[in-house]
């Protein structure tokens, strides 16, 4: 029997209704958290150019995203007000846990 590998990446949607949910320059519910936190289940804290994710339910540690230039340019175009377009992006699969098991 072939065993299941596990993911390597979570794929991170940014939707127009995430978005439109958004707010600029709020670090728990910006852009950038609300789409980390409906794909990992997770609520993250977005600075400039990391996001931490406290694992509640596991350790209790907080773990450090070190995020991509394209996505901190995203962050960065929503917080000045700018049009942003629906995007994807990856996250390692390490910061989603359990979410990944849903």
């Amino acid at each position: 029997m072939k065993r299941k590998s596990k993911p390597r990446w979570v794929t991170v949607k940014v939707t127009r209704d995430l978005i439109g949910r958004a707010r600029r320059q709020d670090c728990y519910f910006c852009l950038i958290a609300l789409a980390l936190r409906d794909a990992t289940g997770y609520a993250w804290h977005v600075w400039f150019s990391t996001a931490e994710v406290e694992d509640w339910i596991g350790s209790g540690k907080r773990r450090t995203w070190k995020m991509t230039d394209d996505v901190r340019r995203l962050r960065s175009a929503f917080d000045a007000g700018e049009y942003v377009e629906p995007c994807e992006f990856r996250l390692p699969a390490r910061f989603a846990g359990k979410a990944l098991a849903a």
